[in-house]
């Protein structure tokens, strides 16, 4: 299945319009993961919504409610785009990011480049591609992953309940 959902991904990003993430299909109110509100279906495709906007880890209530409202995905951080669109959107959104890496591609190749990297890369804001860009692009669309065997292990209980699946599976 996953796989059909990536060439999907990729059929759509290679036209270079848009950034693609897939969306998990919650199973339960989370508070440990991000949440994606996509409601409405792209014009290009109607099996891809486009995403409305991003909610960072909400508390119980918030969380119980995306669950009662639908149209809400679990953000599973996987993304697919073209070099070129995802730089377009950092230039735009993280513009302190492209100029570091416009300057670090005249030194691709030479033997000066891991310790530019590493100068750069120390002196870079910290931010994820979700806050930097994916948040606040309009070109944001979304590959409803349903059920594919997912799991984002950012605590205990998810870690416990991947490794109860591990033994019932492989014993």
């Amino acid at each position: 299945m996953f796989r059909e959902l990536l060439a999907r991904a990729i059929e759509i990003a290679a036209q270079g319009t848009h950034l693609l993430t897939f969306g998990i299909s919650p199973t339960r109110p989370e508070t440990g993961y991000g949440y994606i509100h996509a409601p409405k279906a792209w014009g290009g495709a109607a099996e891809v919504p486009k995403v409305s906007r991003f909610t960072e880890k909400p508390d119980s209530e918030t969380a119980e409610r995306f669950m009662q409202e639908g149209a809400y995905y679990w953000n599973s951080g996987m993304f697919v785009w073209k070099v070129g669109t995802i730089l377009e959107e950092i230039r735009q959104f993280l513009p302190e990011l492209y100029g570091a890496l416009e300057e670090l591609r005249s030194h691709i190749g030479t033997a000066s480049f891991q310790e530019k990297l590493e100068a750069i890369y120390a002196d870079l804001a910290k931010v994820s591609i979700d806050h930097g860009v994916m948040e606040k692009s309009t070109k944001a669309l979304l590959i409803p992953a349903g059920n594919i065997d997912w799991s984002d292990i950012g605590g205990w209980k998810v870690l416990r309940e991947l490794l109860a699946r591990k033994d019932k599976h492989w014993g």
